[in-house]
């Protein structure tokens, strides 16, 4: 890959930055938290059947990768340090025609999405010794060596989801120039040292390997993530009724999902975000009146069924 090129034009829709794969420095609430466990707060009418998920952090050490030059909406030059994690996972894989052509075609129906750790912004000195902003995003080392950094399409993608995370995450400082950056040449990172990160290490993200007839088959279902998912029961309204959501970021109409519920057992599959849950239930269900919907706005499948 050349150095010092200048960005190709990308319009990156703002739904392309995932929430449950974005790790960030910060140790705030969850959201999706907030999704699923609000109404348990406000009027307490749900009774949780399995315990709630934790998610420990770890705090890990980026490396320096690449360093890109822009200035924010107020013309202060900022900094973007691209790094290199090995605990951040990879992307699933994608070649570089197939996200070209996405690009050129705004195909954000079959959404692909890159892990990454979004540092918050911190004010550095230039070489000129003039105050400027810098900021650290960090990618999987492997896929960064392999995949992003001989390919000028996967650099400019990332540099632009970056940017706009950068600027949902940390609107003061950081709404960038998308159109007029520069990556260095020979300067990997800006800044004297590089702050840790702390990323959650979540379940969500893990591999359920499934039996396959043949090593391909088997190779793209150990790529699949579980979802973020929650079973209640309703003990006030009524009691014998067992509701689930299952959060599917990238998941737009139930005909991208496959459900099949059984009568303790639910499994889904999804079209897009190559998602896979498969959980026994600790009741049984009387499937045969079972209801699903799924909320467009929250990306959240419903799925609600009379214990039988």
């Amino acid at each position: 890959m050349s150095s010092n090129y200048q960005p190709a034009k990308l319009d990156v829709d703002s739904s392309l930055l995932d929430s449950q794969l974005s790790f960030v420095q910060s140790t705030t609430e969850d959201e999706i938290d907030k999704l699923f466990f609000n109404q348990v707060k406000q009027d307490n009418k749900i009774e949780t059947l399995l315990p709630e998920e934790e998610y420990s952090s770890v705090t890990v050490y980026p490396k320096p990768g690449l360093c890109v030059k822009t200035k924010n909406d107020k013309g202060v030059k900022f900094f973007l340090n691209l790094c290199r994690v090995d605990e951040i996972p990879a992307p699933t894989p994608m070649k570089e025609e197939e996200l070209e052509r996405m690009i050129a075609e705004e195909d954000y129906e079959n959404l692909w999405r890159v892990p990454m750790s979004i540092g918050a912004p911190r004010k550095e000195k230039d070489k000129s010794g003039a105050e400027c902003f810098a900021a650290d995003v960090a990618v999987n080392s492997d896929w960064f060596s392999s995949t992003m950094e001989p390919s000028e399409v996967f650099t400019a993608f990332v540099i632009t989801v970056a940017m706009e995370g950068l600027g949902d995450k940390h609107s003061t400082e950081a709404r960038l120039d998308r159109d007029s950056w520069t990556v260095l040449k020979n300067k990997k990172y800006l800044g004297d040292k590089v702050p840790p990160h702390n990323i959650q290490k979540r379940a969500s993200l893990g591999i359920k390997p499934v039996q396959q007839n043949n090593n391909q088959n088997k190779t793209e279902n150990q790529q699949r993530r579980q979802p973020l998912f929650k079973l209640e029961k309703n003990r006030k309204v009524n009691p014998t009724e067992l509701s689930a959501q299952v959060y599917l970021p990238g998941v737009f109409s139930l005909n991208q999902i496959t459900l099949n519920v059984g009568e303790d057992r639910i499994l889904l599959e999804t079209k897009t975000g190559n998602f896979y849950l498969d959980i026994f239930l600790p009741v049984n269900l009387n499937n045969d009146h079972c209801e699903s919907w799924f909320n467009k706005n929250t990306n959240i499948l419903h799925v609600k069924s009379p214990i039988a």
